[in-house]
């Protein structure tokens, strides 16, 4: 029988957009840049993208050709709910467009990315079927052998990326944030996000040992042996990682695994089920003594400020829970955390090793789900999450699906103290989609050939906005280039350099990180111009600091970093002028800063400074007098909120004599 045209089509499309799966589960994991302002993620979440708008573009063109019904399944109404509580959150937010694109820096977990799961995971359980899937978790062990492989020179001092980036075969191109000798992190970025890509592959790759002893098709002994060696390889890298919470997710998961393995197998082959047990109890013995030796590790080297990583995260998880409190039913915006955790941060935070560190996160991904998006979010999050782990672990007797419910249980555990990268949300989206693929086939309609003819123009539209969509892709990923130049030429203080790179930047994608950032370094060309006497492109580049600084606080009014930015630029102005109305304005901006992060330190620091600038300009000794009583009060303060605070206790001698 003849193969008509429209099926040649769909066929065609539908293998295109199986090889676009296969490459975003090989690639993702492995792909990095060091020309890009964040190394590891902003790569990853592009890839995720770019293959998203082509991934759901051909699945749109696919669905007119064939005009098959929409899998209603429970599991799509959840995802649907869960997308749109983001969306919502996204509407209140205190800062809609990080809501939209995520925070700069972290960029998984925005609208765009949630949006792009849930499209991901819908085609996934359209498009494949069970072979096809099979095929997706090989290709993931493959790309995680080849991860752990890249990372092991970099335990030995012989790091791969290194040799990648600066031609070095050796760790001296890691500062010291990261160490890969002491905990390896590979090409995901931090050792807890490796640890928790190996334990989802983990049991991956345990389904395939188990499946292959116990199956009942006859396969050669190197066949068998390959699973059991990457599983070897696999949980090396987890301990070379370091990380606690990957392996109390591996030793959970382990023990959940047993059970049903236990259940279903026991009857059948005592002997081997005795070795299997051996074999487990020996992970989960190495897995408990390294998960106790780092915490004795973490416990004894306690010098000075708490430093202790989960004793500062109990802190910022009481933030977390007390913005949900303040912002019960959306939270303050999908991805806000970084801005928000400002407004509730505990003074405690002041007494850690990290009280002037940025939380992106609040490093447990419920209560940062309650802080930004509310009790809504959260619990659409747990409902998805209760129900997939209902739909693994329902029939006791699916090796896959208990198998796969591990992993994803690991998720859920490495998730409680830590937060999902997009590698990660690859798995944890993508996974349920099982439960489809089992059940899709019941109430599919034939294709329909004269669909073809009727739907030409809409297929030429759906193309012209995927070809639209990859070139803003591509723009947003030249943008950061272009930023991450400019970070690199303001950190050598040379700013006309820093200028071109961020107006390029700005031209392709607007991003109000970028306009503060432009901000800073026109007032810092003010300041260079007005040395060199350029008086009218002084005055010129002023304005032009103080404009996009409006911009980017108009884009986030109750980000404390743009007042702080904008504080520094009046001081900057005040430099270039001698106003006061310019250090006026540059302390109202910090005392508008203090009140959106009331028990920061440095707020109160710099107020105590720029009010002795001014006791100093001035020549009225009742007003000197004034402007040092107000620099005495906020240095006490900075103290109280931080007592050992040395740069508000060295300021706090010169006030004094």
């Amino acid at each position: 029988m003849a193969v008509s045209l429209p099926e040649k089509i769909t066929d065609m499309i539908k293998k295109s957009i199986r090889w676009l799966y296969y490459l975003l589960f090989f690639v993702t994991p492995l792909v990095m840049n060091s020309n890009t302002s964040e190394i590891f993620e902003f790569n990853k979440i592009i890839v995720v993208y770019f293959i998203t708008v082509m991934v759901g573009g051909l699945w749109l063109i696919n669905h007119n050709i064939e005009s098959k019904p929409l899998n209603k399944h429970p599991l799509v109404f959840l995802y649907g709910f869960f997308l749109l509580s983001q969306l919502l959150s996204t509407i209140f937010s205190i800062d809609p467009h990080t809501s939209i694109w995520g925070y700069y820096g972290r960029f998984n977990g925005g609208l765009l990315s949630v949006l792009s799961y849930f499209i991901l995971f819908y085609v996934f359980a359209d498009i494949f079927d069970l072979s096809y899937f099979m095929k997706i978790l090989k290709i993931s062990l493959v790309s995680s052998f080849f991860v752990v492989l890249w990372g092991l020179p970099g335990k030995f001092g012989a790091d791969l990326s290194c040799l990648l980036f600066t031609h070095q075969l050796n760790n001296s191109c890691w500062t010291d944030q990261f160490k890969p000798a002491e905990r390896m992190f590979s090409t995901l970025g931090q050792p807890n996000w490796l640890g928790a890509y190996l334990a989802i592959c983990f049991f991956i790759g345990l389904y395939f040992v188990v499946s292959h002893i116990f199956g009942k098709e006859k396969e050669n002994r190197w066949k068998k042996a390959l699973p059991a060696v990457y599983l070897l390889f696999n949980f090396v890298g987890i301990i070379f990682t370091g990380s606690r919470s990957a392996l109390l997710a591996v030793i959970i998961s382990v023990i959940v695994f047993s059970i049903f393995f236990i259940a279903r197998f026991y009857r059948h082959n005592k002997k081997l089920i005795r070795t299997f047990g051996f074999i487990m109890i020996v992970f989960l013995v190495l897995g408990v003594a390294f998960t106790l030796s780092r915490i004795r590790s973490s416990t004894h080297n306690l010098t000075g400020p708490i430093n202790d990583s989960f004793a500062i995260r109990r802190i910022v998880w009481r933030g977390a829970w007390a913005l949900g409190l303040r912002y019960p039913l959306f939270g303050t915006g999908v991805e806000t955390f970084a801005y928000a955790y400002y407004f509730v941060r505990p003074i405690e935070h002041n007494l850690t090793s990290e009280w002037d560190f940025l939380y992106n996160k609040a490093h447990n991904e419920y209560l940062n789900y309650l802080a930004t998006t509310g009790f809504v979010g959260l619990t659409a999050y747990l409902l998805l999450i209760g129900s997939s782990l209902w739909l693994f672990f329902r029939d006791r007797k699916n090796l896959l699906a208990i198998s796969l419910g591990c992993a994803y249980l690991t998720i859920i555990v490495t998730n409680a103290v830590g937060f999902s990268t997009s590698t990660i949300n690859l798995y944890f989206y993508l996974l349920p989609s099982l439960f489809l693929i089992f059940t899709k086939n019941k109430h599919e309609l034939k294709q329909t050939a004269h669909k073809l003819t009727k739907n030409k123009i809409v297929n030429g539209g759906i193309i012209i906005v995927m070809v639209f969509l990859i070139v803003q892709v591509g723009k947003y990923y030249l943008a950061d280039i272009q930023y991450a130049k400019a970070n690199s030429y303001l950190s050598q203080s040379r700013y006309s350099q820093a200028f071109e790179s961020l107006i390029s930047t700005v031209k392709l994608k607007h991003e109000h990180v970028y306009e503060d950032k432009l901000s800073y370094t026109l007032a810092n060309l003010a300041y260079l111009a007005n040395i060199s006497k350029e008086q009218n492109l002084t005055k010129k580049l002023i304005g032009l600091s103080d404009a996009y600084n409006k911009k980017s606080l108009k884009a986030s009014p109750q980000n404390v970093l743009y007042w702080k930015t904008r504080a520094k630029n009046y001081y900057l102005f005040y430099q270039i002028t001698q106003n006061k109305k310019e250090m006026d304005e540059a302390i109202q901006s910090l005392k508008l800063a203090k009140e959106i992060s009331p028990t920061d330190p440095k707020i109160d620091q710099s107020l105590a400074l720029f009010y002795l600038v001014l006791s100093e300009s001035t020549k009225d000794s009742k007003l000197k007098e004034n402007d040092r009583k107000q620099a005495k009060s906020y240095i006490n303060e900075a103290l109280k909120l931080k007592p050992d605070f040395v740069d508000a206790l060295e300021l706090q001698k010169e006030l004094s004599k």
